[in-house]
């Protein structure tokens, strides 16, 4: 009998050890899960999470893709149980988590999940712990409609309700309004994380150490293309290439290229060995960035890259090398970009805008970017984290 009561006793207070660690595991949480994928959606979500470290914002960072590499080492970063790092950092954009992924993240118990929109697997992330009646956020990080952006379909195609998109600017706002993916959650425009960088590389760059570093003479005028990798990519740099070619006489203009993160340059320097362009350098990673080489530029050119509103932000002259009427975008629409097609075009527009560079600046309120996103993103979730 008395074995019988030892055992039944143990077994209780074993099972009351196990409610007791079940509930304190339940009790603790984050205040935000982020969750993020490309470099374009990891850098201003990094700046946020800084931000939450200075408010004592407790949070976890899920980095799949490019943004599993741009966060390595961080202390916030969280760990994906058996995928292993090649797993990790190639995972396809479409690509799923599986059951046991997701239990992992719900045990971090966060009050709020906030993911960027360029991977189906953050629209999954939304949706499971919105339907655990967790507050679900996801921020945009491009200016163009949602409409025109590749990278963001397989987001799109995923997510269910969720509570609110943050926008970077009001021109972006009514591709939101319409979508109907989109159309029905509450819709804030905050403006972008990343034009703060942008402010603050431009105030700290020592220009004339730039310039000596990178071999230009002060009197050289600099054309930066920022690269990408799209399907139409190819054939519209190298109708930059060509058209900067045109203006191998001109000594003092020289053409700088940088890469995507996605990418090794390679196409850049076969497409620039093959047309034979001696006035064009392409710089690889470990040395300066975009942003600081733009410090330089009198003109900044991509085919569709996000850094072409960045650049007018600071009121760089901006061209689109991209096919007429393929391309909406705010910027062109309102005058405030060039758009070209051909090489005599390209050539055209360089000559053109270098001879009058920086006398037609972009307001920033012609853009529709309200300032101090950071602030105002990090107000927003502390705001949330109070109710």
């Amino acid at each position: 009998m008395n074995k019988f009561y030892n055992f039944g006793a143990l077994a209780l207070v074993g099972l009351v050890l196990l409610v007791g660690i079940w509930t304190i595991s339940r009790q603790s949480s984050i205040d935000v899960l982020l969750c993020v994928y490309d470099v374009g959606d990891a850098g201003p979500l990094e700046r946020v999470a800084a931000k939450f470290d200075q408010e004592k914002i407790s949070y976890k960072i899920v980095a799949l893709g490019k943004a599993a590499e741009k966060l390595k080492g961080s202390a916030s970063l969280q760990k994906m149980g058996y995928l292993d790092s090649d797993t990790i950092v190639n995972w396809p954009r479409g690509g799923l988590l599986d059951v046991s992924s997701l239990d992992e993240l719900r045990a971090l118990n966060p009050k709020i999940v906030m993911v960027g929109m360029a991977s189906a697997f953050q629209a999954q992330l939304l949706n499971e712990f919105g339907s655990d009646g967790v507050f679900t956020v996801a921020f945009y990080d491009n200016f163009d409609p949602i409409t025109t952006k590749e990278y963001v379909q397989p987001f799109l195609k995923e997510v269910g309700k969720i509570d609110v998109y943050m926008i970077p600017a009001k021109a972006t706002l009514k591709s939101f309004q319409e979508h109907e993916k989109t159309k029905s959650a509450k819709l804030e425009v905050v403006g972008q994380p990343m034009l703060e960088e942008w402010d603050e590389i431009f105030t700290v760059t020592k220009r004339a150490d730039l310039r000596k570093k990178i071999g230009l003479a002060d009197v050289d005028q600099v054309v930066l293309f920022v690269g990408g990798y799209d399907d139409t990519y190819q054939e519209y740099f190298t109708r930059f290439v060509q058209g900067a070619k045109k203006l191998e006489g001109q000594k003092d203009v020289k053409f700088l290229v940088t890469y995507h993160p996605k990418t090794d340059g390679s196409l850049e320097k076969k497409v620039i060995a093959e047309q034979k362009a001696t006035n064009i350098h392409v710089v690889d990673k470990g040395g300066p960035s975009s942003m600081q080489l733009a410090t330089l530029a009198k003109v900044l050119v991509c085919h569709k890259s996000g850094m072409g509103m960045q650049a007018l932000y600071k009121g760089l002259s901006v061209v689109y090398v991209v096919k007429k009427g393929s391309y909406p975008n705010f910027a062109l629409e309102q005058g405030l970009a060039e758009q070209v097609e051909t090489a005599d075009e390209v050539a055209e527009t360089f000559r053109r805008l270098l001879a009058s560079a920086n006398s037609n600046r972009a307001d920033i309120k012609d853009l529709g970017v309200p300032r101090d996103a950071t602030l105002a993103i990090v107000g927003k979730i502390k705001e949330h984290i109070g109710k």
